[in-house]
């Protein structure tokens, strides 16, 4: 008997690469991209996807992700 209820536990390793970020307004921001294992910053901002999730370094935003539209990221500074 089949069974619809298959449980998947796939986890991906992922790693924090520190950043500021240059958008077209001119407003900069400091934080953090996750990239997967063997993944560059280069490849994030050249893949098919529209928007990336952001983590910003300001203590009083601790929790927060911020979904950034790629088309208005003017320059990626890396800080490791």
């Amino acid at each position: 008997m089949y069974s619809s209820k298959v449980k998947s536990t796939v986890k991906i390793r992922k790693k924090s690469a520190n950043v500021e970020i240059t958008l077209a307004g001119g407003d900069r921001l400091t934080g953090q991209l996750q990239l997967t294992e063997g993944e560059r910053i280069q490849d994030i901002l050249n893949d098919l996807r529209n928007f990336i999730p952001f983590k910003p370094a300001d203590e009083t935003e601790k929790n927060q992700i911020i979904i950034l539209n790629k088309n208005f990221i003017c320059s990626v500074i890396v800080f490791d």
